[in-house]
């Protein structure tokens, strides 16, 4: 991990962890810069909090289930309060406390990789369980199986609905308060690509594994 001025392109500090010798999954986890800290998730599936000053490490947790692969971490963290919020492909959905990475709950939700922050639920999108939906506490209020749809990206709140993406099978929309699924839209291939939501012009456009772009009308 670099962080780089953006004035001259030089490079501030770096960090660095050793890759696992086992298997990893493909993708990674996006920084998430909150006050003076950057919070990222590793391959050895570590999350690690440093200072965005200087990379110096303040803490680092690993989330990693007792697996000596597909233990990385590439769900992007989210924080809300004092809190922060992350998931590893073995270990499953944490909440963490934000200042020194205490595990406050885990639950298992095995495949892991995207996770989302709606107005009432988290949102863990895994490949091999589908999708869930857990309370602010670790409780899991409902699951959508999608055996079929291969890698997730995290959902979108719109209205009453979830949307979001599947690998092999296009583009899903979900009941939000019940994981029912309603629509699926897959005009070849799938879509790796996460869909970008116009609310306030009820639109949403998405890029389809066949290389077309589609923009699709939203109605609730």
């Amino acid at each position: 991990m670099f962080a780089v001025d953006p004035a001259d392109g030089k490079v501030r500090w770096q960090y660095e962890r050793e890759t696992p010798e086992g298997f990893t999954i493909h993708g990674s986890a996006a920084p998430r810069r909150h006050g003076e800290a950057v919070y990222a998730g590793f391959s050895d599936g570590y999350l690690a909090a440093l200072r965005a000053d200087s990379g110096e490490l303040v803490w680092s947790r690993s989330l990693a289930a007792a697996s000596d692969q597909f233990v990385d971490v590439d769900a992007t963290p989210i924080i809300e309060g004092d809190r922060i919020f992350a998931a590893s492909f073995s270990g499953g959905l944490f909440s963490l406390r934000l200042k020194d990475g205490e595990v406050l709950w885990r639950t298992l939700i095995d495949g892991t990789s995207a996770i989302a922050l709606g107005a009432g639920n988290l949102y863990a999108a895994s490949s091999r369980q589908g999708l869930a939906a857990v309370s602010r506490q670790g409780n899991i209020l409902w699951r959508q199986g999608l055996p079929e749809a291969g890698d997730l990206t995290a959902p979108v709140e719109v209205g009453p609905y979830l949307i979001f993406s599947g690998s092999r099978e296009g583009l899903f929309v979900v009941d939000r308060q019940t994981g029912k699924l309603l629509q699926v839209f897959d005009p070849a291939r799938g879509m790796c690509a996460a869909p970008t939501v116009d609310k306030e012009g009820r639109a949403l456009y998405v890029l389809a594994n066949s290389g077309t772009l589609y923009a699709l009308d939203l109605i609730w």
